[in-house]
């Protein structure tokens, strides 16, 4: 059998990350280093929902608007139940990004990590920020949403 050295049995008991631009960085927790891991997960998801609803988004409210703009009522009623779709993709998207945002704040809070990870942390926080703004409303507006001004 060979031998074990205190470096191997070091490993062995060593937490999940170091930091190794700093090994001096304080060890992160295995629990800290599954959040991270399934934020970014949750980031990835988001990054892949966006990019499956934008263009989605750009036809159909286009269309919509088009379709108001036109008077068609046909052009709106093609439209504007496949917009309501984009919306519902829109409202799943959002939430995945509170989830994401949620662990994002679990994670701020931790100093180890912060110190060890922050760039990452900073990656994907603008991220999920740039896509939390990408979209106008997790709900389409309806042509009849306007507000109309009172005639006197």
């Amino acid at each position: 059998m060979g031998e074990l050295s205190l470096a191997t049995a070091h490993v062995h008991h060593s937490p999940p990350f170091l930091n190794p631009e700093n090994p001096m960085s304080p060890p992160i927790s295995r629990e800290i280093a599954q959040t991270l891991s399934d934020t970014v997960k949750m980031v990835k998801d988001v990054e892949a929902q966006d990019a499956k609803i934008q263009p989605q988004y750009k036809k159909m409210s286009g269309g919509l608007k088009a379709g108001i703009d036109n008077a068609s009522e046909e052009e709106i009623s093609l439209y504007r139940p496949q917009l309501a779709k984009v919306g519902k993709l829109i409202d799943t998207a959002l939430s995945t990004i509170q989830g994401a945002i949620g662990l994002l704040s679990q994670l701020r809070k931790d100093e180890a990590l912060m110190e060890a990870k922050f760039d990452q942390i900073e990656k994907l926080v603008k991220s999920v920020a740039a896509k939390r703004r990408s979209w106008p409303s997790s709900r389409p507006r309806r042509a009849s949403s306007k507000p109309t001004r009172k005639m006197r």
